[in-house]
C-alpha cells in the first residue's frame, strides 16, 4: 500500500465532523491519517470534502 498524505482540516472541524458522522474523534483522526481503508473511514472522508472541512493550505 502507497503511503498517502494525510488529510488536514480546518480548525474545530474534527469534533464537527464526528458528530456529523456518528463515530468518535479518534476514529475521524484514524481515517484522516490513512491508517486503513475500511468503509467507515471512506465515509469520514468523503464527507470531509463534502462539508467543506479540508483544509486548503
Amino acid at each position: 500500500m502507497t503511503k498517502r498524505k494525510r488529510i488536514k482540516l480546518r480548525q474545530g472541524c474534527q469534533i464537527l465532523l464526528a458528530k456529523d458522522c456518528g463515530v468518535g474523534v479518534a476514529t475521524v483522526r484514524r481515517a484522516l491519517q490513512w491508517e486503513r481503508d475500511s468503509d467507515i473511514q471512506n465515509l469520514i472522508r468523503k464527507r470531509a470534502h463534502e462539508l467543506g472541512y479540508v483544509r486548503r493550505w
